[in-house]
């Protein structure tokens, strides 16, 4: 991806590195790598979490994206974003 957008930025004349890459994670897979995520490219600016597509891959139960699991007393996505952090 990083290659591809410095061939981007070099048709269109833009400076090279001016396009940032936005990581979302979407799954207990992406999880589990986002460090490496994260450092796959200077080019990351940010990792974004997509809770309903993670909330599908873990089969998480609940009637609306976000809501924490009925019968769950803590912070249902406190480990997942702090991991992210």
């Amino acid at each position: 991806l990083d290659l591809l957008l410095t061939q981007i930025e070099k048709t269109m004349g833009f400076e090279v590195g001016r396009i940032g890459i936005e990581a979302q994670i979407e799954n207990a897979q992406g999880l589990n790598n986002v460090n490496e995520i994260a450092q796959a490219s200077p080019r990351v600016e940010t990792i974004i979490f997509g809770p309903a597509d993670f909330m599908a891959s873990i089969n998480m139960k609940s009637l609306v994206v976000g809501e924490q699991p009925p019968g769950y007393p803590a912070d249902a996505y406190h480990y997942i974003l702090m991991k992210i952090l």
